[in-house]
């Protein structure tokens, strides 16, 4: 069976208060094509349908044109919400919506939904899990101890049984320990306040199909003849100045029971690349026979000890899509480095750690997280105080 994988479309997303749709556009219509070519059983969405949970009508009209532009190819279209969309919007209509071969994600109640199909090798049990907290499972089995994402997905699981005769696929949105970010999910998926799940909990499964990471990898279970593909397809587009990564759909193949899927990356053309110039204003003036910069969305960061006042004018007269500009120099890096040094004044070594976690993952630590830290700062300072006796 060929599936169709992607995520994290963000439909409606602005980039430095630029409208991606019409990138969007290009990119979604890029993804019919694929699928007129390569012709998958199925087409997997695997949740960030929208940038928000209410999106506007012009986002919400491109997404309707694709599902139809899909429909009409006659691929059946699994979908589910990401910790963006509104579980609710997401499967509206979702029993009416099964009549055109669209499958979405109902509200979370206490475990995965599943949708099945059959080729040649037999039946493939696709489960859909929508974005969920931890929360919304403790409500659903107030027995159970639910503290983290960890917790809520291995209780799902539990309730989730599956034939391990058949192929298995799980379709979710998560952040999988050990996957890479590419620098921009904080931006606005707050990635680095939601627990990491260990990926051993999908090792029953045959193929996971991954949003929520906007950089695309995998990882790889092997446990006697059973094989387990776990992949991000990556989002559609660049939707921040640090990812670097080129973006592609995951084509995955899955072949009889027990033999191992097979995955391939269909690259993306960008309408818009993302890059950095760093340098003089006049030196990147006299970039304007870079005919890929012509399109690019650019960060311009200066290094001129004394920025022109007119420079962002200068800027937009060669260059079409400054989004962003900078100013890194001797001047601005000592003020930055008085401010922050004056931030810390006072603080004890446990406080500027706690400063830092909070900078780094959005929450204080909690207080059993607090004491670790404690004793390590104890173990160290007994460790001095023994090696200058």
């Amino acid at each position: 069976m060929k599936i169709l994988h992607t995520a994290d479309l963000h439909l409606g997303k602005r980039f430095n208060d630029v409208s991606m749709l019409d990138d969007q556009k290009i990119l979604l219509d890029q993804i019919i094509r694929i699928a007129e070519q390569e012709k998958p059983q199925v087409i997997l969405l695997a949740g960030d349908i929208y940038q928000t949970s209410s999106p506007g009508s012009d986002a919400m009209e491109l997404f309707n044109s694709f599902l139809t532009a899909v429909s009409a190819l006659g691929i059946p279209v699994l979908m589910i919400s990401g910790n963006h969309d509104s579980q609710i919007r997401i499967s509206y209509l979702s029993r009416l919506l099964v009549k055109a071969n669209v499958y979405a994600s109902d509200l979370f109640h206490d475990r995965c939904q599943t949708v099945t199909f059959r080729d040649e090798n037999g039946p493939v049990v696709f489960y859909l899990l929508p974005f969920m907290r931890p929360v919304q499972v403790r409500q659903a089995y107030p027995d159970q101890n639910v503290e983290n994402s960890q917790e809520a997905l291995k209780c799902v699981l539990a309730h989730s049984p599956l034939d391990p005769a058949v192929r298995n696929v799980l379709v979710c949105h998560l952040f999988a320990a050990n996957a890479v970010m590419d620098g921009s999910e904080d931006d606005y998926g707050n990635v680095g306040t939601v627990d990491a799940v260990d990926t051993g909990l999908f090792r029953d499964f045959d193929y996971v199909a991954l949003g929520h990471i906007h950089k695309p990898q995998k990882f790889e279970i092997k446990e006697g003849g059973h094989s387990c593909l776990i992949n991000y397809s990556g989002s559609i587009a660049k939707y921040s100045f640090s990812e670097t990564q080129g973006k592609s759909v995951s084509l995955v193949e899955l072949g009889p029971k027990g033999t191992a899927p097979k995955l391939t990356r269909i690259p993306l053309t960008l309408p818009h690349d993302v890059k950095k110039i760093t340098g003089h204003l006049e030196d990147i003036l006299k970039m304007d026979s870079d005919p890929d910069l012509a399109s690019d969305y650019l960060w311009i960061e200066l290094t001129d000890d004394h920025v022109a006042t007119d420079a962002r004018q200068q800027l937009d007269a060669v260059f079409d899509h400054v989004l962003k500009i900078s100013i890194n120099n001797a001047e601005v890096r000592s003020r930055l480095a008085e401010e922050e040094t004056e931030s810390l004044e006072g603080l004890t070594e446990t406080q500027i750690f706690d400063k830092f976690y909070e900078e780094m993952k959005g929450k204080e630590p909690d207080p059993a997280e607090k004491d670790i830290i404690r004793d390590v700062f104890e173990t160290v300072r007994q460790k001095e105080r023994g090696s200058e006796a």
